[in-house]
């Protein structure tokens, strides 16, 4: 029984088989043959691409190493209260915090810059341009005039 249940779906699933290679067949003949895909422009500036890609990881290391001194600056000045004269110990780390501080404000602009800039290029880069155009010259003689016209 489980013999006869085995083959039965054995031909099944061969009939099947068949069925989907004889459609997919007959529907790539009513296609026809493949014709090769349209050449495409490709990249308007590859060059301006890759150094946005480098320019964006800059920006990013940028915003990195701001945050980190940003962060590491914070809180250098909360020792020292108001009431009494702070030790030079409490001045140095207050001057070295709001001097991280500082810094990392800068390492945050310049990355956030350095980022935008680098995207604004990866964008314009990677937009496909105009296929390129072969150039022309063409030459113009008439009874009072000669000339030459070159484009490219």
């Amino acid at each position: 029984m489980l013999a006869r249940r085995r083959m039965r779906v054995l031909s099944i699933l061969a009939a099947v088989a068949a069925t989907a290679f004889s459609a997919s067949e007959a529907s790539a003949q009513a296609i026809g043959p493949l014709s090769p895909p349209e050449p495409s422009a490709g990249m308007s500036s590859p060059g301006a691409f890759g150094f946005g890609i480098v320019l964006s990881l800059f920006g990013v290391g940028g915003l990195g190493a701001g945050g980190y001194f940003f962060h590491a600056g914070g809180g250098a000045c909360d020792g020292i209260d108001g009431s009494s004269v702070p030790s030079q110990a409490q001045i140095d780390a207050c001057t070295t915090g709001t001097i991280e501080q500082v810094g990392g404000v800068v390492g945050l602009v310049a990355g956030g810059a350095f980022s935008i800039a680098g995207i604004s290029l990866v964008i314009a880069g990677a937009i496909p341009g105009d296929p390129p155009t072969r150039p022309r010259m063409s030459f113009d003689v008439g009874p009072d005039r000669a000339g030459v016209r070159i484009s490219f």
